[in-house]
């Protein structure tokens, strides 16, 4: 027999802002149609109809911490590969900077459980 559980959800948005180098004009082209503000506004959107608590973090050197020992450094990222010049953790630096999205995103909610947990918990 299944029971009812509490499912909790969030979805984290980076809050940054300006034009990034190397994006020529046909990019731009493609992209006129959606503005940042015009896909943050929809995600909010469709976020409220689904309830989905939307969080807002920044973005600032999350490519460059250590998610392991919290060092920034501008010389942990190469390119697309990521190594902490304090502890020596590898790894893509787009999977390394999800990761500290993460991290701050939960410190922004404080403790969230996993909705399989709570599922587990319950029978």
């Amino acid at each position: 027999m299944r029971r009812a559980c509490k499912v909790t959800l969030a979805f984290a948005t980076e809050s940054k802002r300006g034009k990034k180098k190397g994006r020529g004009k046909n990019f731009r082209k493609a992209m006129a149609p959606w503005t940042y503000r015009q896909v943050l506004t929809r995600i909010e959107h469709k976020a409220q109809e689904n309830l989905v608590l939307l969080v807002r973090v920044d973005p600032a050197n999350t490519s460059r911490s250590c998610p392991d020992c919290g060092a920034v450094h501008k010389e942990n990222r190469r390119g697309e590969k990521f190594q902490c010049l304090t502890c020596g953790r590898t790894g893509d630096a787009d999977t390394v900077g999800a990761l500290n999205i993460l991290a701050r995103t939960l410190a922004t909610l404080g403790s969230v459980e996993s909705p399989r947990l709570q599922y587990s918990m319950m029978e």
